[in-house]
């Protein structure tokens, strides 16, 4: 039987993030600047970004590439998979760290490190501070006049869900606190512990966005190994995983810090895609986690029915 194949256009969901195609890239675009550390570093890197709160953080290993929309996405399900909001990254600073080692450091308008890179170079790279010319676009228009709930329900490509929201002007939490339970509802936090273990028990597939506001990182892969870690009276869970390039990922999670968890429905051209988001005290997003779905497939029913399964706050 054959698979029907729905091919969203990059520049489509590049547009729904307001990335400006008028913009070609120069030597202070984000594209140049993922070029020079590729391009010259030795072997693979790791690329960590840390939640807004450091109440997460996800480390993987591995080369940039298949960089697209000036640098703002860099699509690489099998490795480092990176989106980029337009405008948020002003500078990146590259610094010499040891004899080969170098960092380039990626901060916000608040001046707070979003993105990492650490690399071993091939020669002697020029340091200092690179002023990043990124601006946003227009966003991709939608109707606002008949709500979110019904702009919700009319997506059929799920990158275009958190750009909806920034039309809006919702965060996250106002917009599932607005909508009807069969779009978002509240589950126990335990819950992040009962979904990271079926994955690791099934040894499927799944994938972890981990964000600031500026940089979304995802990871897909599957858990090869979860520790529970007890410091100073803090709590993380431990994810150690393989990307497709088989190059290590790491996640950490601060569960003792989780205030809210919800199983969120987006919406597809195929169905809906539900995924398990975690907010901490401070009611910062701080991880996703979804199912493995290739592009113009529907959601796995085995992940369904986990998401089913979690306990729901009424």
């Amino acid at each position: 039987m054959l698979i029907p194949r729905y091919n969203y256009s990059i520049n489509e969901s590049g547009a729904a993030w307001g990335v400006r195609h008028d913009v070609k890239s120069t030597a202070n675009s984000l594209k140049a600047l993922f070029e020079l550390i590729d391009f010259n570093a030795a072997s693979p890197f790791e690329v960590t970004t840390h939640g807004p709160s450091g109440n997460s953080l996800l480390r993987v290993t591995g080369r940039l590439k298949k960089i697209t929309n000036n640098g703002h996405l860099v699509l690489n399900p099998h490795g480092v998979d990176l989106r980029i909001a337009p405008g948020t990254v002003i500078k990146v600073t590259l610094e010499k760290v040891a004899a080969e080692g170098y960092r380039a450091a990626f901060f916000n308008r608040d001046d707070k490190i979003v993105l990492q890179v650490n690399f071993v170079a091939k020669k002697e790279l020029q340091t200092g501070i690179y002023d990043i010319h990124s601006f946003q676009g227009r966003l991709k228009p939608i109707d606002l006049s008949k709500g979110i709930a019904h702009a919700w329900r009319s997506l059929r490509d799920i990158h275009h869900f958190y750009p909806m929201l920034t039309q809006f002007g919702l965060s996250k939490l106002e917009a599932f606190n607005q909508v009807p339970s069969d779009l978002a509802y509240q589950v126990d936090t335990s819950s992040v512990w009962q979904v990271l273990s079926a994955i690791a028990l099934s040894r499927d597939n799944f994938m972890i966005f981990t964000g600031n506001g500026a940089v979304f990182h995802v990871y897909t892969g599957p858990v090869n190994k979860l520790l529970t870690l007890n410091n100073c009276g803090q709590t993380r869970l431990v994810v150690h995983g393989q990307t497709g390039e088989l190059e290590t990922a790491i996640f950490k999670i601060t569960t003792s810090k989780l205030s809210q968890a919800w199983v969120v429905n987006k919406f597809s051209a195929q169905g809906p895609i539900t995924s398990l988001e975690l907010f901490d005290d401070q009611q910062n997003h701080v991880a996703q986690f979804n199912s493995h779905r290739l592009e113009g497939m529907a959601q796995d029913e085995k992940w369904t029915r986990l998401m089913k399964s979690l306990p729901k706050i009424v």
